[in-house]
């Protein structure tokens, strides 16, 4: 069991803790589950709060991942229950830390099965491949589907992306469907040739 603890909040780079363990980003649309997915790759504990509310979380939040590397849970873009010159500074908050943060490795990129790939999603997959960070696309609240809705909604995915099927993780937060192999794979292939 993964065992995580909460480091600190940040808005700006001055607050951001040191660099010195590589970190994946958590990144999505509000209310995609971004949350729910970072307490359940840490054993379930409720690391990250978790509203009903979109747009819960409005600053960076960095937690260790046992001693090799960092999770960091950013706001979620799209709409948010916020003004627009919060969601503006949200979105600057965002691009500060991809364009500074040097140890950086990658990001989870965390959408809700049941909507569609659109230009938002591939603007931060774009923010990714220009900064040759790795990216995979975790599909959420698979567990509020059927085993047929859930095939033919990832059919659609990868379609309407254009991307490949090993890019699309899909899981289910609440059950831990696929959240232990997320978590492998993204230890061995982007955090152990670096530590």
């Amino acid at each position: 069991m993964t065992v995580a603890k909460f480091v600190k909040s940040a808005v700006s780079p001055q607050d951001y803790p040191d660099e010195l363990k590589p970190e994946v980003a958590i990144v999505g649309r509000s209310n995609a589950g971004k949350s729910t997915l970072l307490n359940a790759m840490c054993g379930g504990h409720k690391v990250a709060k978790i509203s009903g509310t979109p747009g819960k979380t409005r600053l960076i939040n960095f937690f260790d991942v046992g001693e090799k590397y960092r999770l960091v849970d950013l706001p979620g873009y799209g709409y948010a229950a916020r003004n627009f010159d919060e969601r503006d500074l949200w979105a600057k908050m965002i691009e500060t830390f991809f364009n500074e943060r040097k140890n950086l490795v990658g990001f989870l990129l965390v959408c809700d099965m049941r909507r569609d790939w659109t230009k938002d999603e591939q603007m931060m997959l774009s923010l990714a491949q220009n900064r040759g960070l790795e990216c995979l696309c975790v599909l959420t609240k698979i567990d509020k589907l059927s085993r047929q809705e859930s095939l033919k909604l990832y059919k659609n995915w990868l379609k309407t992306s254009g991307l490949k099927e090993g890019f699309f993780k899909p899981v289910s937060a609440l059950n831990n469907d696929g959240v232990r192999e997320l978590e492998d794979a993204i230890f061995k292939a982007w955090i152990k040739p670096r530590t």
